[in-house]
């Protein structure tokens, strides 16, 4: 926690030393998202030790209880998988649906959360999918992942395509995956579904649980879309994670149900 503390005073001068440059109104602006991005520049280094930790306790919590095991859940993914902009990071996308999955299965829901921030589909391949092959397999795998490949300078659809139709194939049967949400940006949109239509393939051909991010945040509109998002302008705010939980839920659930069903027909079998 000192380390964290003495990061985000050096991280918040830092950010206003750089917002000062300017004046009047645009100082204001200037410095609050100066912070912003300092903000989430700690978050991203801090919120996967929270899920590491997280993870630790519930394996030590798991092992001292009598009753039915808990549901697992292997997560991949950004920095939204990690909760950065959120105030913390269970109360982002992950941390709403393993509270969800919990409520609706009385079931205690034990999370692995394994994304990385800044990751796009090629290095979530590349260094995730090593480690998820590491775990144990888990009742439910999530997969989100997309939005950097699209703002990356160097990004292309043909050399989306490659990633992804390595990367899902790889994924375990079943495993929630998304389409890439709306950035709100009229100019961009074509380019977000384009990338969605090949992961709608992708998820088709390999058996997995799509989920539509794309649809519930197209919906919103520009200037709706910002009130989502945190002050840097890309990460969703807690708000934000709210929607992005929603359409995600019936994935999820669809995957909780497949595995519910597996575990009781193998209980039947024993």
């Amino acid at each position: 926690m000192g380390a964290g503390k003495t990061a985000l005073k050096a991280g918040l001068k830092a950010g206003l030393k750089a917002a000062t440059a300017v004046g009047g109104v645009t100082l204001g602006m200037g410095a609050g998202y100066g912070i912003a991005v300092v903000r989430v520049r700690i978050q991203s280094a801090l919120f996967p030790k929270f899920w590491a930790e997280s993870a630790r306790t519930q394996l030590e919590l798991d092992e001292s209880l009598q009753e039915l095991p808990p549901l697992t859940v292997n997560v991949l993914g950004d920095s939204a998988a990690s909760g950065v902009g959120a105030s913390k990071p269970e109360r982002a996308y992950v941390g709403l649906l393993k509270q969800r999955l919990e409520e609706e299965t009385g079931r205690k829901v034990s999370v692995t959360n394994i994304s990385v921030p800044g990751a796009s589909s090629w290095l979530l391949m590349e260094k995730q999918l090593p480690l998820l092959d590491d775990l144990p397999p888990a009742d439910i795998t999530m997969c989100v992942i997309g939005a950097n490949d699209l703002i990356d300078p160097k990004y292309t659809l043909e050399g989306f395509e490659w990633t992804a139709t390595r990367l899902y194939k790889r994924l375990p049967a079943g495993t929630v995956v998304s389409t890439i949400p709306s950035f709100g940006l009229p100019w961009l949109e074509p380019k977000v579904r384009a990338a969605n239509t090949i992961i709608e393939r992708e998820a088709r051909l390999n058996n997995l649980e799509l989920a539509d991010l794309f649809s519930t945040t197209h919906e919103l509109g520009l200037w709706r879309y910002l009130l989502y998002t945190g002050g840097d302008i890309f990460h969703p705010s807690e708000r934000g994670y709210v929607a992005w939980a929603s359409a995600l839920w019936p994935a999820v659930r669809r995957a909780a149900k497949r595995a519910l069903e597996k575990e009781a027909h193998e209980a039947e079998q024993a």
